[in-house]
């Protein structure tokens, strides 16, 4: 059983479908970051269930690499290629708090992060994709 949810950081204006995690998006829409038809920047939170703990370096994509940004352990990792599926082009994860870390996934290019590629255009037929995330929280540990 996991020991912690992943949820996504729903945006004023968007169009969900069934789930937060669908959304709904006119055909031939760029991506773009900040206001935009369609979000090039993508949030998810990974929080821990009550009585855990989430570390960023106990997360990652698998088979993925870090890009050319520099990463930070414990708090910054940057992954790109692997089993990251098209149309994403990147991930970012950020340590917010130790109960929370904050995955930012990448449709467009980002120079900040080292994320490379061209960026997302709407199709005209639906589009699904899976992101594998790896990783576990663990147990909050005992005060001394």
């Amino acid at each position: 059983m996991p020991n912690f949810t992943i949820t996504r950081q729903t945006e004023p204006g968007d169009t969900y479908g069934c789930t937060d995690f669908q959304t709904t998006q006119a055909e031939d829409t760029d991506a773009a970051i900040g206001p935009a038809p369609l979000d090039g920047d993508i949030i998810w939170n990974i929080d821990a269930n009550p009585g855990f703990v989430v570390d960023i370096d106990d997360f990652s994509i698998p088979s993925a690499a870090p890009t050319s940004a520099t990463q930070i352990p414990g708090l910054y990792s940057t992954w790109q290629g692997g089993l990251i599926p098209a149309p994403i082009l990147g991930v970012v994860m950020d340590q917010i708090t130790i109960t929370r870390i904050k995955v930012t996934i990448y449709l467009v290019p980002s120079v900040t992060h080292g994320i490379t590629g061209t960026l997302f255009t709407m199709p005209s037929n639906n589009v699904s994709v899976a992101l594998p995330i790896s990783g576990c929280a663990e147990l909050t540990p005992e005060p001394v």
